[in-house]
Parts: structure tokens; sequence; C-alpha cells
């Protein structure tokens, strides 16, 4: 793209009909090195062949913001000097600042652009008078009483801002990947939380569920660190460059997630009400056959509380839906009561027929619920 892009600048230049040559310095734009994802927007060779007066006022603008930015991206440095006084006054000290612009550079176009659309915006400039060490001022001072305002809430451009630069300050100077996301992921970042309801929008804000702030109260500070993807980052950088194998990268999130489980496997008790388990709710319906604590239903059908122990009655298991039924309260209370239950009218998957037959419940191997059927002999059958 390097040799590309002077043509494509002096496309732009004469669109924005700017004056003079444009100067562009292409070191500023392009590294190699440095490519990690694509996410700019710029114009195409193919305006110079396009009769643009006939795009829409929107457009057109729209266009024309485009090829400034590009412009303004090769264009000269905007430097300047700034000043910091510090002054101490009656034992209290204050800060002063102010800047000296030196070239204009790329803010020139800026400048130019915005005029152009009929804006005369200039950004103020705090101006210092020459100072010197030890000078001495009059000033006169007042106090005024306010109040403070409580910060806002975010917006999803404050949000998508904020993520940019999240953590950075506690992040090394040459981690490979500062912020959260990357320009192209965070936007689907806030659409997940909004989905998984940790986030909600109200107007134009976002705002924490009770499931998202309780969810940052509970998780270790490790997971919740930015520390951990600059970490992270760093290691894929060296697999990038063969220095680390893609294997011993796993192994060491494996085990770093093992020692998390070990640590955390219990909640404290400050913690336990703010998730309460959906497995108490329900309304006991019998004794487990296997472990012997109790069984409750659920939305999905009928569990036993013990965590460790695999039976579980689901309403449209397999087994009785294959057979037009399913599996109800009284039906699940029979079972774990007897062991088994006599059912009429259960349907043939091969001849669409009704037959009837005792289902036996089967829980006795290591593996999940299973079931058995019986069926009546015929009296004088041999069979």
């Amino acid at each position: 793209m390097k040799d590309g892009i002077p043509a494509l600048v002096g496309v732009a230049y004469s669109i924005l009909q700017f004056d003079g040559v444009p100067i562009i310095n292409v070191s500023q734009v392009i590294n190699n090195a440095g490519v990690t994802d694509h996410h700019a927007i710029i114009p195409t060779p193919s305006m110079s062949k396009t009769d643009l007066s006939a795009l829409p006022t929107a457009e057109y603008n729209i266009l024309q913001m485009i090829c400034t930015r590009l412009v303004s991206a090769v264009a000269e440095k905007h430097v300047y000097a700034e000043t910091v006084v510090i002054v101490d006054c009656n034992g209290e000290t204050f800060t002063a600042k102010g800047k000296t612009v030196i070239k204009d550079g790329w803010k020139a176009i800026e400048q130019a652009f915005i005029k152009s659309v009929g804006k005369n915006k200039k950004e103020a400039e705090n101006s210092l008078p020459e100072l010197s060490q030890g000078q001495s001022f009059t000033a006169k001072s007042s106090v005024r009483e306010g109040f403070t305002q409580p910060p806002k809430h975010y917006t999803e451009d404050l949000l998508l801002s904020a993520m940019e630069t999240a953590g950075a300050d506690d992040m090394p100077d040459n981690a490979e990947r500062k912020g959260l996301g990357t320009p192209a992921t965070r936007a689907a970042i806030i659409e997940n939380l909004v989905k998984s309801e940790f986030l909600t929008r109200k107007d134009k804000s976002l705002l924490p569920t009770d499931k998202g702030a309780n969810l940052v109260k509970i998780l270790p500070q490790q997971i919740k660190s930015p520390m951990l993807t600059a970490e992270w980052e760093n290691h894929l950088k060296r697999i990038e460059k063969n220095e680390l194998s893609a294997d011993d990268f796993m192994i060491s999130i494996n085990k770093f997630i093992g020692d998390l489980v070990k640590m955390y496997n219990t909640p404290s008790d400050e913690y336990k009400a703010l998730f309460p388990s959906k497995r108490q709710t329900g309304e006991v319906i019998g004794i487990c056959p296997r472990c012997g604590n109790n069984v409750t239903e659920r939305q999905k059908g009928f569990f036993c509380e013990n965590k460790g122990c695999k039976l579980g009655l689901f309403k449209d298991n397999k087994f009785f839906t294959s057979k037009k039924k399913t599996i109800t309260k009284e039906i699940a209370k029979t079972l774990l009561a007897e062991g088994r239950i006599f059912m009429s009218g259960l349907m043939s998957e091969k001849t669409g027929k009704p037959y009837n037959a005792t289902i036996i419940l089967d829980y006795t191997g290591e593996g999940y619920t299973g079931f058995k059927m019986e069926f009546e002999q015929k009296k004088g059958s041999t069979t």
C-alpha cells in the first residue's frame, strides 16, 4: 500500500480543493511490523474518475471528512511548546498551563476543512506572559460555593473510548496491546454483555444490572486485572515468533484455571445470597434411590440435590417422548418411590399402535439415569 499513498493523497487533496502541494510522510501510517487489525476507512483512487457533484450532500460531506483525515494522517506534525507554572501563595500551591503553537502542521488542514463547511471553530489557546523563576505577581481571588455532580453514566461511545485505555497505566510499557479488546471487537463485547443481561440500555446510557454488579463482586481479582490480558497477549506474540509453543501456553492456562477453581470452589457467606441456587427452590417430590438426598422439581425436570449424583428425570426425556409421553410430577414420584410404574397408551415407534408396559427406573450404573421396559405375559403364552 505504501507506493499508492502519495497518489491517493493527491486525489484527496484536489477533492478538498486545498492550495499548494501536500506534504506526505508515508512512514507515519505504514508499519508492517505493527499490523494486527484492519479497521481504517480510507478513500479509493476511483474518486478521480467519478462525478462527485452528483453525490447527495450528506454523502459528499462524509467523503470530505474521510479525505481530510487521510491527508492529516500523513501531514507534518503539530508542534507546540507547553509551559507549566507553579505558584506559591500564602501557603497554598496553584498551577497554570499554557501553550504556544510553533508549527500548525496537520491542524492547519483540519481547520481549513472546518472553515470550508461553513464553521469557524478554532481551539482556544491558553497563552501565558513571559515568565521567569522567582517572579512575583499581584492577584485577585474570590470564593465560590458549588456542588459537584456525580459522574455521568456511560454512553456506548464513551464506553468504547474508556475500553481503549482501560488499565493502560497498570500495564508494562512493552505490553503488546493495551486496553480491553480491539477496535474490531469492542462493540461486540458490549453486545455480548447486553445479551447476557450483565448490562442494559436505558435511553442512551449503558447501566449494569444486578447480575452484572454481583458478578464483578465475586470474580477473583486475577481475572478482572488488565494485566492478565497483557500477559496473554505477550504469550501469543511469542507463539507467533516461535519462541513459545501453543501447547505450553494452553497448559499454563489450564493450570491457571485449575488453581482458581481449587482456591474459590466455595463462595464466602457474604456472596452466597447474590446468586441463590435454583436447585433449592423447587418442590421436593421424593428421595433419590441412588444417594438418599432430596429430589426436587426444576424447570426441565426432577433432579437430585446432590451435585455429585447424576440422577435426573428430564420432562422431555427421549425415552418417553418417543412413546408420546412426558414425565409428569406424579410419574416421577412413583418412579422414585417404587422404582417402576405401569403405563398404558404407549405408542410404538414402528407400528404407531398403542401398547401397555411397566417402566423400570435404571439408576444402578455410574452413568446418567436410564429406563427399561417390562411386558406382561399373556396366559398360555410360551414366550
